[in-house]
């Protein structure tokens, strides 16, 4: 029989893998070409992952915490998430 440590150890390993597992695997905000540049997204995200150049929002990878801010908010819906 286990005891308390061992079932605590043993336990708490699913939830470190589906963290581990899970941030890899989350989907990016992709920019479509029906960006329009009206700054929403840049504006919203809390990671100051994009921003507008020619007239397009421009994602970086590096910065993005993949809230998903972007998606919600943007009104044509010029961002997906792949």
């Amino acid at each position: 029989m286990m005891d308390k440590k061992m079932w605590k150890a043993v336990s708490a390993i699913p939830n470190v893998i589906s963290r581990v597992v899970g941030a890899h695997f989350r989907p990016y905000p992709i920019i479509s070409d029906r960006c329009v540049g009206c700054g929403i997204c840049a504006e919203s995200c809390p990671g100051k992952a994009l921003e507008i150049k020619n007239k397009k929002a421009v994602l970086s990878k590096k910065k993005c915490i993949k809230c998903y801010c972007c998606h919600e908010l943007c009104r044509i819906e010029a961002i997906d998430l792949r």
